[in-house]
């Protein structure tokens, strides 16, 4: 009697209870699953060189699968095996031979109508099979009277699946629990340079990004914790990952773990992220008052990255026939040119598209020159604003109109976009709120104080402070009213800033009180010479209504005070100290501090007229130095 191949030995052996799992295979990660799969299907087949001729006529010939070799020690037993796609048939000798009419194998075929064609032309019976809902079915036998079933699946086949899993627009790779990667599908060439065979049997976190490797060891060390929250694994790890060319990428990683696949793999999915990144970045930049310029460098970055094949440049406040600011390596281009595409686009609200032939031939020529085809540009209005202020402009080195997808892409980080500049301009008049004078423009004590501290700070010794009072400006409001009063602050302020050198700052410190910081003064006396001039120019009349008869005449009284003398409060208090020293001694005078001591060095530069005078000859005037009211001259 011949013994099937596969029968254990003859010889005594322990108890089947007692049997210990052999140790040479790799160990099952915790809870995984123990049954992995089908290694291979089993018949019996009469022995004899006829049988082994017949079967390769059947397995080989007629159902496609390929002879395989048997190991030597096995060989003598005869037999034959086959391989196919995720098959693998052995034929082992049984004498006496019984043919399996009830056990058999289900082959999983591709077309079964065909198949069965094949069958029916080479002499063999197909039966059809009752249906199982996803299937189809019929069973044949082989030449020894082994049925066998065919199996044809109604939707997709096993082939179906590994190709989308090879070319999936999310790349897929499998990686075992040390971290190997053991697949990875042809995608990730697509999207990541590496070629499959260049990243299988090498670690995962080799190709994460020193910046990402924290992240990645803290999620996949919780992975299979996570089973019962999440049964598949985690969705949306940023993270990334190494191209093969060195860039870095931003990506998430989805993955599905082995308690829910009952694989002994992760199921890893790889997507490369653009717009969400950009609305991350550009909201974590926000958040940080970062300068919009960084923002829109990220914003132009994300973008080229999601619209392979071009170079981006934003263009920002735009004044009528150019921007004002420009973001991008591509932003050189973006001249001041009625005929422009962004100029078209910006003017008429809408996307515009062009190829070079229709560009202005100086712009096309520059064009050509960097390699580019093709310029799109889309335009980004803020809310309120009568044109759009901005515009997005794609320069593609390919011709022709982009496609939706791409189109679609663009005008998302347009939202983005619109988002940015709403936040900045929004950020920029807060800041200028919170640091200025909102009646005046002028800077506000709190900012005065900043700088001047900094200025302290620094050890710049040739800076001065000028705190200026204007004299009996308190009748203004009274006799005019408080518009008024207002009125001839602004101006006070507009004259402080146009007799001041453009490094200077001016400050309205509080009522009819301002402030100067001079910096890097060319001798220390060279303030005494600001004061000066300051008194000059406030002396000249104010009209605070157009179209008024009314002129205001002003003084001032001055204190100046070394920046380097003292702390910062200090040279406040000196300042202030000195202007009050010019009232009492006058008015309409500046005292320098000396020494901590306020002393009169300096008086008015021009005589006043007196009580019943005035400075034109036929305008009305109220000469603050003696609270004279208002009065028309007949």
């Amino acid at each position: 009697m011949v013994r099937p191949e596969h029968d254990p030995p003859e010889a005594p052996g322990p108890p089947a209870e007692a049997a210990s799992p052999r140790p040479d295979g790799p160990a099952a990660p915790p809870d995984a699953p123990l049954l992995l799969g089908i290694d291979h299907v089993q018949l019996a087949m009469p022995a004899g060189h006829e049988a082994v001729a017949a079967a390769h006529r059947f397995y080989g010939d007629l159902l496609g699968l390929r002879p395989v070799p048997k190991p030597p020690a096995l060989a003598v037993r005869g037999g034959c095996w086959f391989e196919g796609p995720q098959v693998t048939l052995h034929l082992g000798v049984e004498d006496p031979f019984r043919p399996a009419r009830k056990a058999h194998p289900a082959l999983v075929v591709a077309d079964l109508g065909a198949l069965a064609a094949r069958i029916t032309a080479a002499g063999h019976d197909v039966r059809p099979a009752e249906d199982v809902p996803g299937t189809v079915r019929a069973h044949t036998d082989d030449p020894f009277g082994n049925r066998i079933e065919l199996v044809q699946a109604s939707g997709p086949t096993a082939e179906s699946f590994a190709a989308m899993a090879d070319h999936a627009l999310f790349p897929v790779s499998l990686i075992d629990p040390d971290g190997t990667i053991v697949w990875a599908g042809a995608s990730m060439e697509r999207f990541f340079g590496w070629r499959p065979d260049q990243l299988v049997g090498t670690r995962f976190d080799s190709v994460v990004a020193p910046q990402s490797l924290g992240e990645v060891y803290e999620a996949f060390g919780v992975i299979d914790e996570a089973f019962e929250i999440t049964p598949w694994g985690g969705v949306g790890l940023p993270v990334d990952l190494v191209h093969a060319d060195g860039r870095h990428l931003p990506c998430e990683l989805s993955v599905l773990t082995t308690r829910r696949t009952g694989l002994p793999w992760y199921v890893v999915h790889v997507r490369r992220v653009g717009y969400e990144r950009a609305l991350d970045l550009a909201i974590g930049a926000m958040g940080e008052g970062a300068p919009v310029a960084e923002v829109l460098a990220e914003l132009v970055a994300a973008l080229e990255e999601m619209v392979p094949e071009t170079a981006v440049a934003i263009g920002d406040r735009w004044t009528g026939n150019r921007f004002e600011a420009t973001a991008g390596r591509a932003g050189g281009l973006l001249e001041a040119d009625p005929c422009a595409p962004w100029t078209r686009a910006v003017h008429s609200g809408k996307d515009h598209f062009a190829e070079l032939d229709e560009l202005p031939p100086a712009l096309a020529a520059r064009a050509r020159a960097e390699g580019y085809e093709a310029c799109w540009v889309h335009p980004v209005a803020l809310p309120g604003d009568g044109e759009p202020a901005a515009a997005i402009v794609v320069w593609r080195t390919r011709a022709g109109r982009p496609s939706r997808f791409n189109w679609t892409t663009v005008r998302r980080v347009g939202h983005l976009l619109r988002l940015t500049l709403q936040w900045d301009r929004s950020h920029t008049t807060l800041r200028f709120a919170a640091t200025h004078d909102p009646l005046t423009g002028l800077a506000n004590r709190p900012a005065f104080i900043d700088r001047l501290a900094a200025v302290a700070r620094s050890g710049e010794d040739q800076a001065a402070v000028i705190y200026l009072d204007l004299d009996h400006f308190k009748p203004v409001n009274e006799q005019l009213g408080h518009p008024v009063g207002d009125r001839v602050l602004a101006a006070v302020g507009g004259r402080l800033l146009d007799a001041l050198r453009p490094g200077d700052l001016v400050a309205r410190i509080g009522g009819d009180e301002f402030a100067v910081l001079c910096e890097r003064l060319t001798t220390p006396d060279a303030v005494e010479v600001v004061a000066a001039r300051l008194l000059e120019v406030l002396r000249e009349p104010i009209t605070p209504l157009p179209g008024s008869s009314y002129e205001v005449h002003l003084d001032a009284s001055i204190g100046v005070a070394s920046v380097a003398e003292g702390p910062v409060d200090d040279v406040l208090q000196r300042a202030d100290d000195a202007m009050r020293a010019a009232k009492t001694s006058g008015r309409g005078r500046w005292v320098r501090d000396s020494a901590g001591e306020a002393a009169p060095t300096g008086a008015a530069v021009a005589q006043r007229p007196g009580p019943e005078g005035s400075t034109s000859g036929d305008s009305p005037s109220l000469d603050l130095s003696a609270a004279q009211r208002p009065r028309r001259r007949p």
